[in-house]
């Protein structure tokens, strides 16, 4: 990865216990939220990343940084 690149990562809070409470796909789709919001936010620009079901890991290049934080941020609210 080169070094001027961003590490992003998501988790859903709770999502062990929803998941046993027979909430797999509220928790899916709250994972899938977050790399859906950094993925519309930018447009057609390609990068990568790994969904994990109750979250997201992805790289960004430093000058989409703001961005991905944005998405997240707003995501979250």
């Amino acid at each position: 990865m080169p070094d001027d690149w961003y590490i992003g990562l998501t988790d859903v809070v709770g999502s062990t216990i929803a998941i046993e409470q027979g909430q797999y796909k509220a928790v899916n789709i709250a994972g899938a939220a977050a790399i859906s919001a950094v993925i519309n936010a930018f447009g057609h620009q390609d990068f990568p990343f790994v969904f994990g079901g109750d979250g997201v890991s992805f790289a960004v290049p430093g000058e989409h940084r703001d961005l991905a934080a944005d998405a997240l941020a707003r995501t979250a609210r």
